[in-house]
């Protein structure tokens, strides 16, 4: 790290060589935190093919990737409501919120002799590694210069290699998207909901947005649904224990037919 200072070493490590840090998914029991960043992969086999290479010591800008975060990221991103959503005025300047996404370069070209064989090596382990993060659910915490992107999901990753170069495969893009329902949302809510429900009966009527004064949900729909009481005996119309009585069948004496006998 000679010729850096420490701050610019700091700087360089967080965002340019280690900016994307695996969470949960593969890491799940394994790695304390379930925390790993991508430079533990990246060069994890650069310092065994230096040793061999005869390099003494690595510099921060012989690491094998460099990353860049690409133009078009975005912090804000908003849709407008086209259509009443509850009336007219509203409907006006609603607005809905959309996820967010950012993009990553990684600069990864042959360095040195034995580079084709570090370089196969190190894309098809990442390869291996983001697959299988991402089947179990991993996400990642993307850093950039002006803003940390959290629970995020991989959308992909191709080579965006520049014709500049006459190396192949020189570049890779891979794309981040921050959701708007994440798993600590809707452990939240599923907890919100399960303090109301133990909270008593009479709070579940909140959960179905009925007034608090509605301390039985079902006995209201009921007596809803139940049909006028005018000019009928209590006991054809009684409700008890939310469950309306019903008639008694007539007997066949009481049943007159019409016509001649």
């Amino acid at each position: 790290m000679a010729g850096f200072s420490t701050g610019l070493s700091i700087y360089k490590i967080a965002f340019e060589l280690s900016p994307i840090i695996l969470n949960g998914g593969i890491l799940s029991g394994v790695f304390p935190g379930e925390m790993l960043p991508i430079m533990a992969i990246t060069e994890g086999a650069n310092f065994p093919f230096s040793i061999l290479s005869g390099a003494q010591g690595l510099s921060l800008d012989k690491f094998f990737a460099h990353f860049q975060v690409l133009p078009g990221s975005s912090l804000i991103q908003q849709d407008i409501g086209r259509y009443p959503f509850a009336n007219a005025t509203i409907a006006a300047n609603a607005v809905i919120k959309q996820p967010v996404t950012v993009s990553m370069l990684m600069i990864c070209p042959i360095q040195n002799k034995l580079g084709w064989a570090e370089k196969l090596g190190i894309i098809s382990g990442l390869k291996w590694l983001f697959d299988e993060h991402n089947m179990r659910g991993g996400t990642y915490t993307v850093l950039t210069p002006s803003y940390i992107y959290t629970n995020c999901v991989m959308r992909g990753m191709h080579d965006a290699s520049s014709q500049l170069s006459k190396q192949v495969q020189n570049t890779y893009q891979l794309d981040f998207e921050k959701p708007l329902v994440t798993e600590t949302d809707v452990q939240a809510v599923l907890n919100s909901v399960t303090s109301i429900i133990k909270s008593g009966a009479g709070a579940v009527s909140d959960v179905f947005g009925i007034g608090s004064s509605a301390t039985n949900p079902v006995s209201s729909l009921l007596t809803t649904l139940a049909p006028a009481t005018s000019g009928q005996t209590a006991a054809a119309t009684s409700v008890a224990g939310s469950v309306v009585a019903a008639p008694s069948a007539p007997s066949l004496g009481s049943l007159s037919f019409g016509g001649p006998r």
